[in-house]
């Protein structure tokens, strides 16, 4: 009977502190209720003793949208969980659950806002056109024209002259001897006239 109530008073006395071995939560990046004023990309928590693989984390937005993570690590003590985004600006809540050594569950949340500068994107400047000296370069970009070929042949003005003379001198020619036919034919009509005539007056 003294065996028995000893080991219910060993089992009272325990029962505490087995509640008390379960695995809290030591420090976390960002600390609950933190501003973070740069780009952040990742939640880190830390706990009191090592946790298993199984353990989890979940970040959730203002609007009760969740964040998307890449990926959420256990190393010893730590929880990680890395976003595929850097965080927007605006109110976030990690809601963590670990099994710790003892096989126990517990759960938990850290509130943080972020609160990063935003920057501009920069504008693409266009790239600059080079000429290295193998593309040819046009006549309207040198800013020089090129008189037009003149494609007319003349002939100098003395052999145009000259040819003109020549060209004359055939109907010169040509007109001067049809006048001198008719006045030959004229001539000749007179003559025989004449000589008729004078025959006549012979006669009588």
């Amino acid at each position: 009977m003294k065996k028995v109530v000893l080991m219910l008073v060993l089992f009272l006395l325990l029962m505490p502190g087995a509640a008390f071995a379960h695995t809290h939560l030591e420090s976390s990046l960002p600390a609950d209720g933190e501003e973070i004023t740069a780009e952040l990309t990742e939640v880190q928590l830390t706990f009191e003793g090592p946790i298993e693989q199984l353990s989890t984390v979940e970040v959730v937005g203002e609007n009760g949208d969740k964040v998307e993570l890449a990926s959420t690590e256990v190393e010893g003590n730590v929880l990680t969980g890395t976003a595929a985004a850097p965080f927007a600006n605006g109110k976030y809540t990690a809601n963590w659950k670990i099994i710790g050594e003892d096989g126990h569950e517990v759960t938990g949340s850290v509130a943080f806002t972020v609160n990063a500068p935003e920057t501009a994107p920069e504008a693409d400047a266009p790239p600059a056109e080079e000429n290295n000296g193998d593309t040819p370069v046009s006549n309207e970009e040198q800013g020089t024209e090129e008189p037009a070929a003149d494609t007319s042949t003349e002939a100098p003005a003395g052999e145009a002259a000259e040819n003109t003379a020549e060209t004359a001198q055939p109907e010169t020619a040509s007109g001067f001897n049809n006048t001198a036919l008719w006045i030959g034919i004229v001539a000749a009509i007179v003559i025989a006239g004449v000589y008729v005539a004078m025959r006549k007056r012979g006669k009588k």
